[in-house]
């Protein structure tokens, strides 16, 4: 799969949720606020499978991330990555920012 953006908290998400209301459906944006403990990458700490995304809607607020790397991993837990997806109650999303230049094997 080649080599793609580490994730990091701070990185943000796109996607749509729906919990059947007259609002929905509708777009969600969020935001890695979990990371490892003890590993930085451009002095923001490393995401993880499944660390936690905040998000905006209004009915549930957070997620958790989805898909990681097959074969990178931090602290034992595959690391997340642009273009991995995250879980919301309401939906699924996609992380659509990373580190500019520190890359993973798929």
């Amino acid at each position: 799969m080649g080599t793609i953006g580490l994730a990091r908290i701070g990185d943000i998400s796109i996607g749509t949720g729906t919990h059947g209301l007259p609002c929905c459906p509708h777009t969600i944006i969020g935001v890695i606020v979990t990371g490892s403990p003890n590993t930085n990458c451009n002095n923001k700490p490393v995401a993880r499978k499944p660390d936690i995304v905040a998000h905006s809607c209004p009915h549930c607020g957070i997620g958790v991330t989805l898909t990681a790397a097959t074969k990178t991993f931090c602290n034992n837990i595959p690391v997340h990555r642009l273009n991995d997806l995250v879980f919301w109650t309401c939906g699924i999303g996609v992380t659509i920012t990373a580190s500019p230049d520190t890359f993973v094997e798929g």
